[in-house]
């Protein structure tokens, strides 16, 4: 008897203390969820002053760091809407909305789910490098749209940058008004940006054109 009573005892104990920790547990469930956006550009370099917003409702400026966070209460099964608007002067890449579902398995920050966000922010107006190498050329006006860019040096070689826009065609013109003796004449280069920044480099090879010697026409012989 006294064996069955200690049995029941042990049992209701055991019980009790599989509810208590399920109590404890449904309690320790964190209540909020913490959202970590990142904007960048193309080349990782941080944006500041991009508008993050949540659930169209919280908004917030991503500091020098190109960072901002949000707490937001949640459940298990919360859905997070987040959208970025980039500052002036640059556009985003791919879709501006992103959701996702929070999870109670995600990473943790302090007992706190954590939520990480990353957009990229490219410029509108692409800065171009160009290199042209005009076949050891000096004194050859590099132009682009009609804007004077550079001059080759003693070697040829003229360096510049152009700004454009993405997926713009530009004419580039090696203007040889300064030796006329040179072929082609003011060849031009159409060059097409595309989605991103990139080096751009011209090969131009010249032929000097030689100077036709007249002959002196003949006086026939002199008479005496």
């Amino acid at each position: 008897m006294n064996n069955t009573k200690s049995l029941i005892t042990a049992a209701a104990l055991f019980a009790s203390f599989l509810s208590g920790c399920s109590t404890a547990g449904r309690k320790s469930l964190p209540a909020e969820a913490l959202i970590k956006v990142s904007v960048v550009e193309e080349d990782t370099s941080p944006v500041s002053d991009a508008e993050v917003i949540v659930h169209g409702i919280a908004s917030m400026k991503t500091a020098s760091d190109g960072k901002a966070s949000f707490r937001i209460k949640k459940s298990s099964k919360t859905k997070i809407k987040i959208s970025v608007n980039c500052p002036p002067g640059k556009s985003i890449t791919g879709s501006r909305d992103a959701e996702y579902m929070i999870g109670t398995g995600r990473s943790l920050d302090g007992g706190v789910p954590v939520l990480h966000h990353r957009a990229v922010c490219a410029a509108d107006i692409l800065r171009l490098p160009l290199v042209v190498r005009a076949g050891g050329q000096p004194g050859i006006v590099i132009r682009a749209e009609g804007e004077t860019l550079a001059t080759t040096d003693g070697h040829g070689v003229a360096q510049a940058v152009i700004k454009a826009g993405r997926s713009e065609e530009i004419s580039i013109i090696l203007d040889t008004s300064n030796n006329p003796s040179l072929r082609p004449g003011s060849p031009e280069h159409v060059i097409r940006t595309g989605k991103k920044s990139r080096i751009i480099l011209i090969d131009q090879d010249f032929e000097v054109r030689k100077k036709r010697m007249r002959k002196k026409a003949s006086s026939g012989p002199s008479r005496l």
